[in-house]
């Protein structure tokens, strides 16, 4: 399985997409492509700029666990709708945010998510954020996926 079939495997294993999934994936991969965005300062770049392809690592014929989640498509704004994943491998020393993967053998537990809680900040930085831009969509795209 590839990271671009994960949505689709697990909308296929379970009862409703209305739901967030917490996705863990433990076994070994013949390559993962992760991003990790360097610490970054006020004023904080669009996510988009942070990003680059100086900050991806591959790794191949690496054994680990990928693990986070597929959140429902209504939650866009709140969440990245679709899956959103980690990969750490078995010796804890590498890593990142997961931009693809070819899972060659393993395990794929999923576990339902019923509640969200969601606590929006007082400040005027957060009130007078933009967070409706009208590139939302390739935005988020361009952050989450490998093209």
């Amino acid at each position: 399985i590839r990271r671009a079939d994960l949505s689709n495997f697990i909308d296929e294993m379970t009862p409703s997409a209305n739901y967030m999934y917490a996705v863990r994936i433990t076994g070994h991969f013949s390559d993962v492509t992760t991003r990790t965005v360097v610490r970054q300062e006020k004023p904080y770049p669009p996510m988009t700029e942070a990003v680059g392809d100086d900050a991806e690592q591959h790794f191949t014929d690496v054994s680990g666990v990928i693990a986070g989640f597929r959140t429902p498509i209504f939650e866009k704004g709140i969440s990245v709708p679709g899956c959103h994943v980690h990969f750490i491998d078995d010796n804890r020393t590498q890593g990142g945010h997961v931009l693809d993967f070819t899972l060659a053998e393993g395990k794929i537990e999923l576990c339902p998510g019923t509640d969200l809680d969601l606590r929006l900040p007082l400040t005027s930085a957060f009130s007078d954020a933009n967070l409706d831009p009208d590139d939302l969509d390739d935005q988020l795209h361009a952050t989450e996926v490998k093209d």
